[in-house]
Formats: structure tokens, sequence, C-alpha cells
């Protein structure tokens, strides 16, 4: 989805949009357009104002990799209307740019006041057109404009390539028309970094021709550039970084009886239930990377032995929770059932505890670690406050976590969790990073989909979790795996999170007696 833009008819929009391309395959493009009368991210909450469609083949074969596309509404062709796209093969620089910008006396646009400037960066293409590719914010009235200190991948402003010309454009904006041009320069990515005191012209053409006095509309001044290298997920996982995937399975009893077909944990049919579709999917995903095929794996909310656990062995080991594979993952999973009662409710702080005391084994350059807790379950959190909490904890570790919601249960609450918007807070914490994914399963037809889905995240969380600890790649390794993590804790041994003395209200989950049953 691009951004929207405010009371406009031709609209440039910024945002690009990734898509793999495969020769092999017939890949059909549509764009669809809606007037944005909201923030809502509901699509059928704005109106349609039509869509166009052609092929991917078609987009990168055609002359200057571009296409105007008719644009239809309900079947009749809108003649004034049209969609061009443009597309280019993105590199593969990972590397980000760093810099802050002010201008001087530029030009006064609005009558009342002064101007309202905002940049646009443009990259040229390969057919010699202009792009816009990023937009600063605005400041309001001002003729020596100063602007945040922004940070944008080299691939974005010039595709990798930083001797590509870009062109700085310094707009004014107004409420009710659209942004008038201020002026421009030209330059690129190498020729500031050169010269950390660069600084140029903003010219506006019309007013350069019309003026023989006309000397510029404001001078662009650049304050400080850095090039930042960033390193790769996979250079991680060659220069010897261990990966570990936990696997923790809901057992309440909204679940519904297992002997009953329908049920979310029947498993006596021809077709694999919900559990054992994102068993499947994701842990076929995850196991290629960690090194001894030893997964541990965990049940919570279910009753063994009369006594209601939150977290417990599901090869009924509790020194040893792990098992071989994603084969041994299923076959504990259906072997529990000999031992678990349904229970509940269902409450997350334990597992995740249990997932942060994992994690904390010693990580340096040498010893690199990173884990991914994947969280199966049917239901509404019952201690969210407290999970809420335990997640803020978990940012500081080496952990992922990912929640598939499975069943036709309102997860309103779990979309809490998933902060892709703003970083998870509660009362005075606040989460160092986003760490969770959660995705129900009823959205996606197959587990193909599905693991694309939940594991999108992951790389950029490991990432930015060892870029916040100044921890690099090490070089490649030859053919000997990983160090494997061996550090297992027995329930007893995880630390319950510490909140201070306003602690969120809870089940004392980590106390011998367990909360009652309902």
């Amino acid at each position: 989805m691009t951004e929207p833009f405010r009371n406009s008819l031709d609209c440039d929009f910024l945002k690009s949009i990734a898509v793999d391309y495969f020769f092999e395959e017939n890949q059909i493009l549509e764009f669809k357009v809606y007037d944005a009368d909201s923030k809502d991210p509901d699509l059928s909450k704005h109106d349609s104002l039509g869509n166009g469609q052609c092929s991917l083949g078609d987009l990168v074969s055609s002359s200057g990799q571009t296409l105007t596309l008719p644009i239809s509404l309900n079947g009749k062709l809108l003649k004034e209307s049209h969609i061009i796209v443009k597309c280019e093969e993105i590199s593969s620089n990972r590397d980000v740019i760093k810099m802050s910008l002010r201008a001087e006396k530029v030009d006064k646009k609005d009558f009342w006041g002064k101007s309202d400037p905002f940049l646009v960066f443009q990259r040229i293409r390969e057919d010699g057109s202009w792009v816009s590719v990023f937009q600063t914010e605005v400041q309001m009235n001002t003729l020596n404009p100063v602007w945040k200190p922004i940070s944008v991948p080299l691939q974005v402003l010039c595709n990798g390539d930083p001797c590509r010309p870009l062109r700085i454009v310094c707009y004014d904006w107004d409420k009710s028309s659209p942004p008038s041009l201020i002026g421009f320069c030209q330059t690129s990515i190498r020729e500031m970094l050169a010269n950390p005191s660069f600084s140029d012209d903003l010219i506006h053409p019309n007013l350069q021709k019309k003026k023989k006095s006309y000397r510029n509309s404001g001078k662009l001044v650049l304050q400080s550039i850095q090039l930042e290298e960033n390193a790769s997920f996979l250079s991680f996982v060659q220069g010897g970084c261990a990966l570990r995937l936990m696997i923790a399975i809901d057992f309440t009893g909204s679940n519904g009886d297992p002997s009953c077909p329908g049920t979310l944990h029947y498993r006596h049919g021809l077709t694999p239930n919900q559990y054992q579709e994102a068993i499947r999917a994701i842990g076929n995903i995850l196991a290629p990377y960690d090194s001894d095929q030893m997964f541990p794996v965990w049940g919570f909310g279910g009753k063994i032995k009369g006594e209601i656990s939150h977290c417990f062995s599901l090869s009924m080991k509790e020194d040893d929770p792990e098992v071989k594979g994603v084969a041994g993952i299923e076959e504990v999973y259906g072997n529990a059932f000999k031992h678990v009662t349904l229970s509940g409710p269902t409450l997350f702080t334990q597992i995740i505890g249990t997932a942060i005391a994992c994690s904390s084994l010693p990580l340096t350059q040498s010893s690199q670690h990173y884990s991914v807790l994947l969280i199966i379950t049917d239901g509404v959190i019952n201690d969210m406050d407290s999970t809420i909490s335990t997640i803020i904890e978990a940012s500081k570790y080496p952990l992922s976590i990912i929640i598939v919601g499975v069943g036709e249960a309102d997860f309103t609450d779990m979309e809490r969790l998933d902060s892709d918007d703003s970083l998870l807070s509660f009362r005075d914490k606040k989460a160092t990073r986003d760490i969770v994914q959660f995705v129900p399963f009823r959205k996606f037809k197959g587990g193909a989909q599905l693991a694309k889905e939940v594991l999108l995240e992951v790389p950029q969380q490991l990432l930015d979790f060892m870029k916040s600890r100044g921890i690099s790649p090490n070089p490649k390794r030859g053919s000997d795996p990983p160090r494997p993590l061996s550090f297992l804790p027995r329930p007893s041994e995880v630390v319950r999170p510490t909140y201070g003395s306003d602690a969120p209200p809870s089940y004392d989950i980590f106390a011998a007696s367990a909360p009652p049953e309902y």
C-alpha cells in the first residue's frame, strides 16, 4: 500500500513496492486506487476509484520499463484516468545513508507568511527520467528550514549506486493545493560523501529564464553525512550465529475435545489440523538453520496428573524438552494427549519467561546466538498485562516471538502485541525493539503462505538486535556447523521478570500452586 495524497488528482507516489520476479511464471499485477477517507487500513472503508492490471513480464520488458495502464471502474473504462507504473531491478546493497540538511534564504511563497518547505529526493532511472523516492517532513513558516536527520537505505536513494545522479527538490507545502516548487539542485551520494561541507543553489528553472538578475531561490546546505554499512541475515548465519527454534502449544479447553472431528486438536482425519500445519510450515523453514536439529517443545494451559501447568515439556521429561527434527515435534504433540487433559486459562507469561531464560546465554562477538519462540494458540490471553511486561523484558534478549492464532476466536488483543507502528509499552516501561509477529491462521490458504508471513520480520529483528549490541558477522565458516545451543533451564529456574512495586495483576504462575480452573 502506498502513502495517501491529499486533495490531488495527480499523485506521484514515493513508496516503492518490492516484487520477486520469476521468469518462468506469469505474474499478474493489479493496482487498485482508493479515495482515502481516514487512516483505517481496511480498504472496504474507502471509496474505490478503479483499478489497472498488467503482467510483471510485460512491465520489465517494456520500453523504459514503464507502462501506462488504463483505469476501469465496475467494468467501465475511465477515459481520462490512468496509472503510470515504473520498475527497476533492485540492488542488493544494504548500506544506509544518514544525513542532516538545512536551507538558507529560500523564496517566500505564502502571501500571509513565509514558506513551509520540505524536500523530495529523486533518483534518475536508466531511461533518463526522474522518480521520487523519499520526502522529509515540512518545516512550517520559515525561510531557513532545518530538517530532522534522515536515515535512508542507499538502495532507496540511488539503487545502491552512490555515483547515480540524485536530485533534491525543495517545495512549499500548502494545505489546500498541490505544493509549489521553490527550487532544486543535482548531486550524488558520492559527491556529498567526498565533500561534507557540500552546499548548492536551489534553482527554479522558470524564474531563471525570466529574470536576468536571478541567482537562486535559496541554498541547500549539508550539515552532516555518514554511510553506514549494514550486514545481512545470511552473513550472520554463514559466520556461525547459532539459531534455535522453540515451540509452545496451547492445551486449553477452548480448543474443544481432541477426540471430536472439527475441533482444533483433532488429529485422526486425512487432513492435518491447524496446529500440525503451522508446525510443519514454520518448522520446515527454520529447521535447516538449527545446527543440531534439536528443538525444545512445551505445552501450556493443560492439566498433567491433576495439576494445571502453564509450561510443561511435551516430551514429558522435565529436564529434557528437546526433540529431534520437525517429525519429533509432531510426534510429541500427538503423544501428549495420552498424558494431558485440556484445561486453562490461557497464560503466556511463563512460556515467554522460559524463552528468555533459554536466550540468556552470554552473547559476544565470537559466541553469537538467536532464538525464535513459536506460540500456537486458539484463544484470548488471560494475563495480557503480565504478558506485555514480559515481552518488554524479552526485547532485551536475542529472541523473536511468533504467535500463530488458530481457530475462529477474536484475536483483537493479540494485535496489541504485534507492535509494528509503535513499540510495545506498559506503564513506565517500553520495549527496546519490536520482537513479536502475530498472524491469524485463517487468513492463509496454505502453510507456505503462513510461513512466509510469520517469518518475514525475523531476519530484520536479528539484525536490529545484533546492531544494538555492536556485534557484526564473523568470517564465513568452513564445513563445521555452528555450536548448538545446549542451555535449557528447568521451569523452577525461570526467574520472574521484575516490574517494580506496581506489578500488573496476573496469576502467580511461577508459584507451586496453580490458578483455579474454569
